[in-house]
């Protein structure tokens, strides 16, 4: 594999689980007319499923573009980061996450095509964290009800505890939460410090603070263990922003 690759744009990598808010902060950065987004609605780069069709296809897109910053965001990828980190060597890697019980209520929410890509991407996911991680090794998601809010916050388990496992290796790596970027603008600010952009109009205001309805569930003990002592360890990283 090639180590880096090289263009005149830099880059800027968006991951974290999927209705973590990550489309939205693509979104975001792609009101600057210095940045041109890619997201998973870009047919050229992006298939059904969300996965970029190949890195060359990317490539051949990050070159022919005339702004000095291009954001990407290969949501069906997390379990590729560091591959992802290797090859481009962005200017900033950002993992965005979100509440789980938030994200859960919005998976159930999210229609049957986010769940089924959901379904075919956890088992695989799964297994790559339990190689490593003992606290996975005796936990099946056919254990839980498919598509059940069990079955979700295993998802948000695996897909950040994947994260965690891979971090270590990332420079420019920025943690944000979800709710600090929809209260603060002063992390949206600092994001964009980082790149040396200014704050264009459209940015500012871009979130939209809404009343929330969303469902307390009960969930397995074991799963809560988990989820808890994952978002100790998320916060921890994104309080040095």
């Amino acid at each position: 594999m090639e180590r880096y690759f090289e263009s005149d744009t830099n880059i800027i990598f968006i991951f974290g689980c999927q209705r973590s808010g990550t489309t939205a902060l693509c979104q975001l950065f792609g009101k600057s007319p210095f940045i041109t987004e890619y997201n998973e609605y870009y047919i050229p780069v992006f298939d059904q499923l969300c996965y970029i069709k190949s890195h060359n296809i990317l490539k051949k897109e990050i070159n022919n573009v005339f702004t000095p910053y291009v954001v990407v965001k290969p949501i069906m990828h997390n379990h590729e980061i560091n591959d992802f980190y290797f090859r481009y060597n962005p200017k900033i890697f950002i993992w965005l996450y979100r509440n789980y019980n938030d994200t859960v209520n919005s998976i159930i929410n999210g229609g049957p095509h986010l769940q089924n890509c959901i379904k075919l991407q956890l088992p695989i996911h799964l297994k790559i964290l339990s190689r490593t991680n003992e606290d996975f090794k005796n936990i099946s998601f056919k254990d839980f009800d498919e598509f059940s809010p069990n079955y979700f916050l295993l998802y948000w388990l695996i897909e950040n505890g994947i994260f965690l496992m891979n971090y270590k290796k990332i420079k420019n790596l920025y943690v944000v939460c979800y709710d600090d970027l929809v209260k603060n603008e002063k992390v949206i600010n600092t994001l964009f410090q980082q790149i040396y952009l200014p704050m264009t109009k459209g940015i500012l205001g871009f979130y939209k603070k809404s009343k929330s309805d969303k469902i307390s569930y009960k969930y397995n003990k074991k799963l809560i263990e988990l989820a808890d002592i994952v978002t100790t360890k998320l916060i921890l990283m994104s309080e040095k922003i």
